[in-house]
């Protein structure tokens, strides 16, 4: 039975709050389970800053886990730091540009 990674879980709701999603895909939660029986889950639009998750999101692997079995907890975790972070680069960089256009 695969458990729950505590980093993955804390690091994931600490920034869910802090960010602001996207509304059309921010209710989705995908899952990923390593070879040492870890779990990670995120929203989809982090998952999706990785171009090779988001060929498997788009394989169909989401109504499922998303296995990912050569790569290390540890390493997994800072990527999913490393999307997260851009992803909400990217969402205020959207809303930067909304406020320019309401501006004008």
């Amino acid at each position: 039975m695969a458990s729950t990674s505590s980093a993955a879980t804390a690091s994931s709701s600490s920034a869910a709050a802090a960010s602001s999603p996207p509304s059309s895909s921010s209710k989705v939660i995908v899952s990923m389970s390593m070879e040492e029986g870890e779990k990670f889950e995120v929203k989809d639009y982090v998952a999706r800053e990785s171009k090779i998750i988001s060929n498997m999101m788009e394989d169909d692997c989401v109504d499922n886990v998303i296995p990912i079995p050569n790569v290390m907890a540890t390493i997994l975790s800072k990527i999913i730091e490393w999307c997260k972070k851009h992803a909400q680069k990217k969402d205020d960089d959207s809303n930067n540009e909304k406020e320019k256009e309401l501006r004008s």
